[in-house]
């Protein structure tokens, strides 16, 4: 099993990288919605934020032994999540709130 602290380092630098890109929109294209039904980039970035928080927030807290193997849902998670021609609704509290107000 890999250990919290080298979760905790990879999300990390996953996060940098995704601000790295988050920094790279101008500032009217950060905040721009492609169209009515979609996220702007700012938006995408507190709902990243806020997944960040819990998973770090889950990463510590620990937890009792799954009644299943680590990886089981992976390849169902990777199928939905990577076809981009289904939406998926965010979940109320992962929803972003505009609390993003500076690139």
């Amino acid at each position: 099993m890999i250990a919290t602290s080298s979760l905790h380092a990879d999300l990390q630098a996953v996060t940098e990288k995704f601000i790295q890109q988050l920094q790279r929109f101008t500032p009217d294209t950060f905040y721009a919605k492609p169209d009515a039904n979609s996220w702007s980039a700012a938006e995408v970035g507190e709902h990243i934020f806020i997944i960040n928080k819990n998973l770090i927030y889950v990463m510590q807290a620990g937890g009792g032994v799954p009644d299943r193997t680590p990886d089981k849902k992976i390849a169902a998670f990777k199928e939905v999540l990577q076809d981009r021609t289904i939406k998926i609704d965010a979940p109320e509290n992962v929803r972003p709130g505009g609390t993003i107000k500076d690139q």
